[in-house]
Order: structure tokens, then sequence, then C-alpha cells
């Protein structure tokens, strides 16, 4: 016999399991648990039906030789469950093509329910039923030709659809095909619980809890490795294409995916309207832009590229700014003296009017000062080709380094640290190392789990960085409007209204 919450369940001989039910109608009322034989399925083979009819005669039990779910999960014939999986299928796709004409209108919420809420219905089934791949071509293809299109507003099923199919962190967006996953999904189901089930299969009452959630971790841990690899070996056959290199190599960053794996939550921050999301999904996958101008406000060719790297309409500074601030609100939670251009001791090298982005004290130890500086970079910049992204974070880091470390030490005495980020989310050793520290103190002080503070955290400023960044790909770069000179107006030309003209 085999229980989940009140659900219980048993296999064997039919005279085993009519005695089986009899002891539950005995003993159970007087544990709080009420058997209805009206809600007992008994499925059993056809040659074996009457025969089970004759021992369950009076019980009220029902009694079929095709099949019935179990947990939502079929059990029975290869029909019965082929119908099963079919009907699930087809009430998907509705769903599914429901979602995609939210879609248009709300393409983060109908990305977010999709990810964390649509797809785990099918997920589940696949992990409890074999053999059923074949029957979910039909949601592939609602996938492929209506979510996607949609969400994307332009997508190619050529180039993306394998990447897309990859999680998040390694450059996908974790839109799984079915086809694909089902019998590995069950594969890994049946790895899994292979402790527990042999748990019931022995029928024990006494065991080692310890020892069976320890062995269940280390088929979970061998899953997970074993599903890494598996991703990782796709990532290089797709890493033929030039293409879809240059996207893996950018999107599989550190933090740089965690906008997508994030619930919009409006309180947060974490919310985007349908031209931030979709101008997003361009930016992830070096699509062209939708209603792009073709030339820039500064005479040049537009592009991507040309928008973020662009100084004219100030967005760059905006960007520097914005992610500034953003680490400054995080370090006063648990910093003291905290800072915004804190300007440094007048040197020969600095000058008088130098100063650094932030400053804090008890960020490293308890009453010493640090200095950061921001820098953010884009790598799809002209100035970085063939350049790989590991030795542009090292050169922007040596370059900060370079410049302020020996004041900072010897005249400032206090510590420096950079932080250096790209424009798609990823950030530099230093600044890693940064958000690991104002984690540690931050899960600390409110008394939670340090990988729930560090993922508040790089969530933070991965939005502070993706917004502006977005910004700059709209903003208005015309001409600036000339200045009014109200050096010499005579400012009681202006009308005042009355105290009765105001009640009218």
């Amino acid at each position: 016999q085999f229980w989940y919450a009140d659900d219980a369940g048993s296999t064997g001989k039919l005279t085993h399991l009519r005695d089986w039910w009899d002891a539950l109608n005995k003993h159970g009322p007087l544990l709080g648990y009420f058997p209805e034989a009206s809600k007992t399925w008994l499925v059993v083979k056809k040659p074996l039906e009457d025969e089970a009819k004759r021992i369950f005669a009076g019980t009220e039990v029902k009694i079929t030789s095709e099949g019935r779910k179990y947990l939502e999960s079929p059990i029975g014939t290869k029909e019965f469950m082929t119908a099963h999986v079919s009907n699930n299928v087809t009430e998907w796709v509705q769903e599914l093509l429901d979602l995609t004409k939210i879609c248009k209108q709300e393409p983060q919420v109908c990305y977010s329910a999709y990810v964390f809420g649509l797809s785990k219905r099918w997920l589940y089934l696949m992990r409890t039923t074999p053999e059923i791949a074949e029957l979910y071509e039909r949601l592939e293809s609602c996938i492929v030709e209506h979510f996607l299109p949609t969400l994307f507003r332009q997508f190619n099923a050529d180039n993306l659809r394998e990447l897309v199919a990859l999680p998040a962190k390694f450059g996908g967006l974790s839109v799984f095909s079915p086809t694909e996953t089902a019998e590995d999904e069950y594969y890994y189901s049946t790895t899994i619980t292979e402790p527990l089930v042999k748990l019931i299969l022995e029928q024990k009452l006494s065991f080692d809890s310890y020892n069976i959630h320890r062995a269940v971790r280390e088929q979970k841990s061998a899953i997970i490795t074993a599903k890494s690899s598996k991703f990782k070996a796709k990532q290089e056959a797709l890493a033929e294409n030039e293409y879809l290199r240059t996207i893996m190599q950018h999107q599989s960053q550190k933090g740089a995916s965690l906008w997508l794996t994030t619930l919009p939550v409006e309180s947060l921050g974490f919310v985007m309207n349908a031209q931030e999301f979709h101008d997003a999904l361009c930016l992830r996958y070096y699509l062209k832009l939708i209603n792009m101008p073709p030339f820039c406000a500064c005479g040049k060719e537009n592009s991507i590229d040309h928008a973020l790297c662009c100084m004219k309409g100030g967005y760059t500074v905006m960007r520097h700014n914005n992610v500034r601030d953003t680490e400054a609100a995080l370090l006063q939670e648990v910093c003291k003296d905290v800072t915004i251009e804190p300007p440094l001791v007048p040197s020969k090298e600095l000058g008088d009017r130098s100063c650094l982005d932030i400053g804090a004290r008890g960020l490293w130890s308890g009453l010493e000062k640090t200095l950061f500086d921001v820098r953010i970079f884009h790598p799809g910049a002209q100035s970085y080709q063939n350049r790989s992204l590991d030795a542009i974070y090292k050169s922007h880091e040596k370059e900060k380094k370079d410049k302020y470390l020996n004041h900072v030490l010897n005249k400032e005495k206090c510590s420096f640290t950079p932080l250096v980020f790209s424009t798609h989310g990823g950030n530099a050793p230093e600044a890693d190392r940064f958000h690991k520290r104002l984690a540690t103190l931050i899960a600390k002080k409110r008394n939670i789990l340090y990988s729930e503070a560090v993922s508040y955290v790089r969530r933070r400023v991965r939005f502070s960085i993706l917004r502006t960044t977005l910004i700059a790909l709209r903003g208005y770069r015309g001409k600036d409007a000339k200045p009014i000179d109200l050096t010499h107006a005579d400012l009681n030309l202006i009308p005042s209204i009355s105290r009765y003209e105001s009640l009218v």
C-alpha cells in the first residue's frame, strides 16, 4: 500500500486487496479516516474483471479494466493512457492559445504564466507517464506557430527554436520542447524516486529517514549534473553558428538572465510594459528593433549597438547614475555613512575636484570606509570586437585600479572596489564579490537565507541596468530646445488668479 496525504492506494492479488479494503474500513474510522467506496476504483486486467466483481460484491467499489487516473496521472491500458494524455493536450493547446491572445498586451505576465505555471502541468504528466512524447506534437506546434511569434513579434524558428529551448542561464528562455523532453523527464523522475519506490515495495514499518533523504538528495544531484551536461552539449552544438555563439556567450553571464526568471511584481519595480519586454528580447537575441529610426540624431546609422554607445542624449550618464543610486540604496540597509560622489583629497594626479561614485563604512570590516566607482560598458561596441568578455571585464577593473587604487590606499586610507557591469547584465569579479558580501550582511540583518538575499540584490541591479538600457534604445536624441532667457524678464507680466476667480 502507499499513501499521499489522505489518498490511499494498494496493489496485489484480488483476495489480498479485499482483505486490505476490509481492514481499512474497520480500523480507519478509529483513526479519523473514513473510506468512501463510491469514490474508490479498482483497476484490473480484462480477464480478471468478472472475478474482481465477485470478490468485491456488496462493497460499492467501482471496477474497470480500461483505466483510471490516480493523482492526475493515468493508470491502465495503453489506449486509456493515450486518450487521457490526448485530452489533456487538447485542453492545454486551447489554454495556450488563450494565453497567446493576452500576450499581445502583457507579454511579460504571459511569459511568467507560461514558464512558472502552464508548462508545469504537462511537465508533471511527463514525469509520471511513460512513452507519450509523440502525443505532444500538437502542443509543440502551438508553441512554435503561435506563442513564440507573439512573444517575440518577430520569431524565426529555424534560428532560435533550439536556443530558446535551453534554460535562461544558458542563453535560452526555458520554453522547452515537449516532444524532446518527455522521455527524459520520465527517466529523471523514476531515478530520483527510486529509493522511495524501493521502500514502498518492501513495506517496512521502520526505516532510517535520514538515509532515505540522503539517497534522494544524491539522486537529485546526479540528475542535475546530467541535465547540465546535456544542456552544455546542446550549447556546444549550437555554438557552430557564430550568431548563436555570440548570444550564448553574452547571455550566459551570471545575472544576465535574472529579468526572465523574476516574477513581475510591481511593488518591487520588476514590471515591464509590452514595448519594454519586446525590446528586451530584441536586445537579448540581437534582433532588429521594430520601428527604430534608421539614423541617429548624431548623423550615424542607427542600431542597438550604436544606441547603447552614443553619447548624445545623456543616456549613458543616466544608466551609470541609476546603477550607482541602486547600489547606494542597497548599501544603506547595512552600512553607515553612505554617500554619493564623496570628494577625494586633492592630489596632483586626480586634481582638486575629483570624486568617486559611492562611499560607505562597514562593508568589509567594522568602521573601515570603502569607496566604489561604477562603470557600465556595452560588449557590442566596435572597440570590443574579437575580445572575450572576461578580458574586457579585467581590462576595465585594471583601468579603474590603476587610476584610483594608489590614491585611495595612501591618501584616503581606505579600501577601493571597482563595480564593472555590462549592458547585458553581467558583472566583473570584484562586483560579484561585492554583491556576495552585501547579500551576506543583508541576510544576517533580516534573518533570511543567503540565497534569498543574493538573489534580491542581483535582481535589483539587473533591472536597474535593463531599464536604463531600454530607455536608451528608444530615447529622444533630437536637437535640444532653445532655452528661453528669463534673466531680464518682468515676472509681474504673468497674470495671477485672484481668489474669487479661482472659485469660478
